[in-house]
């Protein structure tokens, strides 16, 4: 097919009725994050007294917290309906930052600083159980399954474009003005990218399982496999949102740096991405991962040698081209099965979202014992990643 032709296909499909709002939202909501996704956690870690310990121990409780409120929370599907779900959930990520920018300011009173960071992990918890799961079937339904690698692509160029420069921005503010300033402009960003939304028709599913079937269909014979790859999915995604700003912040230090060489590193992967989404569409997800997994994994490797700002600079970039090559043909295949489903489409995301956190709990439980048995080498962690990584292609 011609390059104008697939062109205009994807400029047809952003501008679906049910998913323009939708990419506009995302569009939006990723500035807002991108801005903080490199530095959040090192905040996390200044707040917390310097204490790797007490900043996993703070993300666990998160996970834990979602993992045991999903099943529930995936009932509302057939009441409040896809769109106004994520729609109410969006703003609680904009009360967490703006939480943790008060809580900054009462470091020094424990009992204070422990109830405003208690109400901060509720509003994380209340984002994640309400946003991602029907923002999965919403994608999962409306996707067409021959073009799934391009638009999941698209997608992903979107998200890299509203993230390209807010890295750098992030930096700057940092910098500048502080992370107070940096989480009320996210928080502001968050609370407008949920009006799109409200506009978009709503689409409604029922969630059939009971709360302890939720659990259970994990570990059946026929959806064992998959729910392995979701936890090793998770224990790689881990380990890119928390374990790596650490790392390159105990390496570069310099938040601006930090910023500008991420921007840097997304605006690189940009062609590369849809390249991936068309070949992907061409050769068969299944064809791709067990080739991406391994280069991906490898490419964790490299990051242990990290040492200067350029190195940073190469290195990520690597690492994310090998990522990118990796999630297209595996996300691509999670969305097919999503939609092979059926009626059981909510039913297998909800799986996903449980599998998936239970492996990011995992790691925090492996980083959390590791530190207090005087584990500290950036090596283990990042030889768990590329290990999972690698192991993502058992996805079925």
């Amino acid at each position: 097919m011609p390059s104008h032709e697939r062109f205009t296909q994807q400029m047809e499909y952003s501008l679906h009725q049910e998913i323009n709002e939708l990419y506009l939202s995302i569009a939006l909501r990723n500035f807002a994050t991108g801005m903080i996704t490199m530095f959040g956690v090192i905040f996390i870690y200044k707040l917390l007294g310097y204490s790797l310990l007490l900043t996993f121990t703070f993300y666990l409780i998160q996970l834990i917290g979602q993992v045991t409120l999903v099943p529930l929370t995936a009932k509302l599907l057939d009441s409040w309906g896809l769109k106004k779900m994520m729609a109410i959930g969006m703003p609680f990520l904009g009360f967490y930052f703006i939480l943790l920018s008060i809580a900054s300011r009462y470091s020094e009173n424990v009992s204070t600083l422990i109830y405003l960071l208690g109400l901060a992990i509720v509003c994380k918890i209340l984002y994640l159980v309400l946003y991602w799961p029907p923002r999965h079937i919403d994608f999962a339904k409306f996707s067409q399954s021959h073009k799934r690698g391009q638009q999941i692509s698209l997608q992903q160029i979107i998200v890299a474009l509203s993230k390209t420069i807010a890295p750098f921005i992030g930096g700057i503010i940092i910098t500048i003005w502080g992370f107070n300033a940096l989480f009320i402009s996210s928080a502001l960003l968050l609370f407008i990218s949920a009006l799109p939304l409200f506009f978009s028709p709503e689409v409604y599913e029922h969630y059939s399982y009971s709360y302890k079937e939720s659990f259970q269909k994990l570990f059946t014979k026929e959806n064992f496999k998959t729910s392995l790859a979701f936890f090793f999915e998770g224990i790689e995604y881990g380990t890119v949102i928390f374990i790596f700003p650490l790392f390159i912040y105990f390496t570069i230090k310099k938040f601006d740096t930090i910023g500008l060489i991420t921007s840097l590193s997304l605006i690189i992967t940009l062609i590369f991405t849809y390249l991936v989404g068309w070949f992907n569409d061409k050769k068969g997800s299944k064809k791709l991962l067990p080739y991406t997994s391994v280069i991906h994994g490898f490419a964790w490797l490299l990051l242990n040698f990290i040492k200067t700002p350029l190195q940073f600079f190469f290195l990520s970039s690597l690492h994310k081209l090998a990522e990118t090559a990796n999630h297209i043909p595996f996300i691509s295949t999670y969305y097919h099965r999503a939609q092979t489903q059926g009626k059981n489409i909510d039913e297998y995301i909800i799986s996903h979202e449980i599998a998936h956190n239970l492996g990011r709990a995992f790691l925090f439980l492996i980083i959390i014992t590791g530190l207090l048995a005087g584990l500290h080498s950036w090596w283990w962690y990042f030889g768990l990643a590329a290990i999972s990584s690698a192991l993502m292609r058992i996805i079925k």
